[in-house]
């Protein structure tokens, strides 16, 4: 039982190996990545997969670019894959050489990517085998998918991460101490250690060493500087928020928006999220009727929740300018719970 740690050291490791974070960039823009496809993990609700395919690993997939589903074995599965072959009348990839390397006894094949026109014959449709054929959901009509965007998202919250710490470390340096001999440099450390420890200070501050010692200013980071610097930081999550339909009013300009800019902000978390949908609706609907399956998708109740307030109010917005109304709104005053509880999913 020696080699077994105790308790306390088994918590010092843990939270020492979690320190630092900042220090370490390729682990931050990690973290920032997660932390935004952890939030977007809960954009849809799927009913009735079949029991191989779990709602994480399709949308995985999905917001990668997009997921290929294929029949082995008299059940369902994602695969992993590149799509290619002739393309299409419609300009879409005819085939996807897939594979899965956690199902045994399967080793990669190249299927037919199932099309709307055979999915539409149904006497066509019948006579095809299941397991020649695959059918492609993707996030959206380019097939690029969101990590570009959490890269992107993830790196500019990085640096302004490290600028910030940064420059809250210059903030502590009002000056540099300039010495001339190792007595006075070694007088000096421990008159600012007995400072910082709180203790009473005895006379080392002779002639000697007030003459020998220099104090040169260092410190130039200004408050406004770092003012801006949170302003980047707030400006490039809410416009990722904004883009995947999670509402976040940031406003640099330090003053009330008025009913055009909150309209704005409100028109942006929408087409995004209806794209991703329409998609993933297109996609079920080809996997039902060649699996069979009662499959459905649709926004979780936060979003659809969102989506339908921001119709409501435009609705409204519409209504008070047909009778010449206008008001100056409150960014802070988002006016709904949901807009918290979005929020609060992503950070």
């Amino acid at each position: 039982m020696s080699g077994v740690p105790s308790k306390h050291q088994w918590d010092f490791d843990l939270i020492s190996s979690k320190n630092m974070i900042i220090d370490d960039k390729s682990k931050l823009i990690r973290m920032y990545v997660n932390r935004g496809l952890k939030t977007i993990l809960e954009m849809f609700e799927y009913k009735n997969l079949p029991d191989t395919i779990t709602q994480r690993t399709l949308e995985l997939f999905i917001l990668g670019g997009s997921a290929k589903l294929f029949h082995f074995k008299d059940k369902w599965y994602c695969g992993v894959g590149e799509l290619g072959g002739v393309f299409t009348s419609d300009f879409l990839p005819s085939i996807s050489v897939l594979t899965n390397v956690g199902l045994k006894g399967f080793e990669g094949k190249e299927f037919k990517i199932l099309s709307k026109e055979l999915a539409n014959d149904p006497d066509e449709l019948s006579k095809i085998n299941k397991d020649d054929y695959c059918v492609v959901i993707p996030n959206d009509d380019l097939y690029n998918g969101i990590y570009d965007d959490l890269y992107h998202y993830a790196e500019i919250q990085t640096e302004t991460d490290i600028t910030l710490k940064f420059g809250l470390y210059n903030s502590r340096i009002p000056s540099i101490a300039v010495t001339n001999d190792d007595e006075t440099q070694t007088s000096f450390k421990k008159f600012y250690s007995d400072i910082i420890e709180g203790k009473i200070t005895d006379g080392v501050m002779g002639s000697a060493l007030y003459e020998s010692l220099k104090s040169v200013p260092y410190n130039n980071v200004h408050v406004n500087q770092l003012k801006e610097v949170i302003e980047v930081k707030q400006y490039n999550k809410a416009t990722f928020d904004q883009t995947y339909g999670i509402n976040n009013n940031s406003n640099s300009k330090r003053e009330s928006l008025n009913d055009g800019e909150v309209e704005a902000y409100e028109d942006q978390l929408l087409p995004m999220v209806d794209e991703m949908l329409r998609n993933r609706k297109d996609g079920i609907d080809l996997f039902n009727k060649i699996s069979g399956l009662n499959v459905s998708v649709e926004l979780s109740s936060l979003w659809a929740n969102r989506r339908e307030k921001i119709k409501q109010e435009l609705n409204e917005k519409e209504v008070d300018q047909d009778d010449g109304g206008s008001k100056e709104i409150d960014p802070n005053d988002n006016g709904s719970d949901d807009n918290r509880d979005i929020s609060s999913t992503s950070n």
